[in-house]
């Protein structure tokens, strides 16, 4: 049975050439008396019939993650709540509601003709959701990150990523945002540095 939420993003696949969760789509979506077309989502090595293998999905989002990672004192003493206003919860709110479908990178034009190595939207959109929170440690080393070869740069701004998400994501306004910080921040400190 399908929940028609669209809440946990593990029945993604492709409908009419287009990437979608299938507990969200009903037969008066489409116009039933052509023949619809249901494949399992593009990019993506098929195990069976309409199931993919996610983990090179997977793999790519964990890649976006800096080798080191700054925290606080592991100590349980002085550590206080990390409060964060309204505000600045606004910058990454969208991303938060992400579901790990792979909708985004199954429609993803430079994934499939382009880059077969770009790291992807979801991947990308996690990165700008650490980016911008403002309680991250090393929002730098996450820019740094996503500052590499088949990174942040390979994104062409296509739009596909944000019409398919079933969460109604605005990825490509994430990912822009994304790379102005980048050019404004960490690029100007990396020249400094270097």
């Amino acid at each position: 049975m399908s929940c028609a939420h669209g809440i946990c993003g593990s029945d993604g696949l492709t409908i009419n050439g287009l990437p979608a969760l299938a507990c969200q789509k009903l037969l008066k979506d489409y116009d039933y008396s052509k023949e619809i077309l249901v494949e399992p989502l593009h990019f993506f090595p098929v195990v069976k019939d309409l199931v993919v293998d996610l983990e090179p999905f997977f793999k790519r989002n964990r890649a976006i993650d800096p080798e080191t990672t700054q925290t606080e004192s592991s100590s349980t003493e002085n550590v206080s709540e990390r409060l964060q206003d309204q505000a600045d919860r606004n910058l990454f709110d969208d991303a938060l509601k992400c579901i790990l479908c792979a909708c985004c990178v199954a429609a993803c034009p430079v994934n499939l003709k382009e880059d077969t190595e770009f790291v992807g939207p979801a991947a990308l959109l996690k990165g700008q959701r650490y980016i911008f929170d403002s309680r991250t440690q090393n929002p730098d080393e996450r820019m740094h990150v996503l500052d590499k070869a088949h990174g942040i740069w390979s994104c062409k701004s296509y739009y596909q990523c944000t019409r398919v998400c079933p969460k109604g994501i605005r990825v490509t306004e994430a990912i822009l945002r994304t790379k102005k910080k980048i050019l404004q921040e960490a690029r100007p400190k990396q020249k400094q540095e270097g």
